[in-house]
């Protein structure tokens, strides 16, 4: 049997610099992987031509713990997203980053996400000790930033719901 969890809350906090990886893409691309979603996201220019990607991988439980405050994020913009062309990133045996976090915001027409993961250790120790507590006894925990996303507006929100619209028929098919 199963231990019952207890739930604590905890304050990521999110620098606002050090990204290891600051891109801007034109194509993406989400593929189902279990309980987890591999993400790729592509700079193609006008020949066809792949110039640059980048891909990472989120758990669903994750993308769970941030669908409100996009979705809302989304609400804010008040764009409706627009259907992309699927597009399939070239095979590639390089890094794929594991993510925890997203963020989403923007400076008029662009849009910027910024992914970001951090370590469930630090968190648990961080709980352990009531010294390492912040106000209100909610542990505080650093993100280790990975990239940083600037990209037109319309496409940001359009990933933003097309992710959160397979979560939505994931969970949907798992509940049947």
């Amino acid at each position: 049997m199963a231990k019952q969890q207890t739930r604590h809350r905890i304050k990521v906090k999110v620098p606002s610099s050090g990204f290891r990886r600051s891109f801007s893409f034109n194509r993406y691309s989400i593929e189902e992987l279990g309980t987890s979603f591999l993400l790729s996201f592509g700079l193609v220019d006008n020949q066809g031509y792949t110039r640059d990607s980048y891909a990472c991988i989120v758990r669903t439980e994750h993308l769970a713990d941030t669908r409100s405050n996009l979705l809302q994020y989304v609400a804010n913009v008040g764009l409706e997203p627009r259907k992309y062309q699927q597009w399939s990133p070239p095979p590639s045996s390089g890094q794929v980053d594991a993510i925890r976090l997203m963020q989403a915001s923007r400076m008029g027409e662009t849009g910027e996400l910024a992914f970001a993961s951090f370590s469930v250790h630090d968190m648990i120790v961080g709980w352990g000790e009531p010294k390492k507590r912040g106000a209100g006894g909610q542990a505080n925990v650093d993100a280790d930033l990975w990239c940083l996303f600037m990209v037109d507006l319309d496409l940001q929100i359009a990933f933003i719901m097309d992710l959160y619209s397979r979560l939505e028929s994931e969970n949907v098919d798992s509940d049947t």
